[in-house]
């Protein structure tokens, strides 16, 4: 189990991490608002936060009643990420993109994922040619050949990305 998990904290934050750098122009952080996403839909999902991009902020101001009966005006940062984690079992190894609320009561507060949502995989013609420009896959044993198959993994996750992006 731990081998599984560990591969599943590498393809996250080596493979993915990388493409989502490529696709955004933005470094990847860690979505620490809500820790773990607990997916019903996805019952293989590592135990990490996922890693995630900003897709837009914005500052919302709400209108809260006060005890004392007065109306005051308070401000919070509102993000929407672009969230990536991955399941993991014995037979396979799969990125699951998330699209994620996340709010910010004041700068120096905890922020808090408000809702999230498991965005579906590419089905149809656009996976397919996705599929089809990827390498078939072959044993490789230098070290040169090692980095060269990483590489190719992050450029097919990338396209991937985008492609779910709409880039």
């Amino acid at each position: 189990a731990s081998l599984i998990t560990c591969s599943g904290i590498a393809a996250v934050f080596g493979v993915a991490g990388i493409a989502l750098k490529v696709s955004s122009g933005v470094d990847p952080v860690i979505d620490m608002s809500g820790g773990v996403i607990f997916d019903e839909a996805n019952a293989n999902l590592i135990r990490v936060p996922p890693l995630s991009v900003p897709l837009s902020q914005k500052i919302v101001e709400k209108r809260v009643k006060e005890g004392d009966g007065e109306t005051k005006t308070k401000s919070e940062l509102q993000s929407e990420l672009f969230a990536v984690s991955a399941k993991a079992n014995t037979e396979t190894l799969e990125l699951v993109c998330f699209d994620v609320l996340m709010t910010m009561k004041s700068a120096s507060s905890v922020p808090m994922r408000m809702k999230y949502a498991s965005i579906k995989q590419l089905e149809g013609k656009e996976s397919a040619e996705l599929d089809a420009a990827r390498p078939a896959k072959r044993v490789k044993t230098s070290s040169e050949s090692k980095c060269q198959h990483i590489l190719t993994e992050v450029e097919h996750a990338t396209q991937w990305i985008d492609a779910v992006l709409g880039l």
